[in-house]
């Protein structure tokens, strides 16, 4: 692949397939880190099959409205996200002491 073919897309999937056990992240912070909106990396999580991408939470740590696993039979995110490390308050929001900001997001992709 050459420079040309590399995408922002490319960074969001090495950024998660990356992410630590017992990590998350948020839509705004991945897209500062990649140079993109929040709005616009929702989207690509939404329509394409991104692997961690239910690892990827609405800034105040709770999952977002519009999130759906690709199989009906999934169990619930939240239960996936406590088996990947993830502590979540009573409100089910996850615990923002293991939230990764853009800072150690571009890390991860050894910026």
């Amino acid at each position: 692949m050459n420079e040309t073919d590399y995408s922002w897309q490319d960074d969001v999937d090495r950024i998660l397939s990356s992410l630590p056990d017992g990590t998350w992240t948020s839509y705004g912070e991945l897209g500062k880190a990649v140079g993109r909106g929040p709005r616009q990396i929702a989207r690509y999580l939404t329509h394409d099959i991104v692997h961690n991408a239910y690892r990827v939470l609405r800034s105040d740590g709770r999952v977002s409205d519009g999130f759906h696993w690709g199989n009906p039979d999934s169990p619930p995110v939240h239960d996936v996200l406590r088996d990947a490390g993830v502590r979540f308050s009573k409100s089910l929001k996850a615990d923002p002491m293991q939230k990764l900001d853009s800072v150690d997001l571009a890390e991860l992709l050894g910026e």
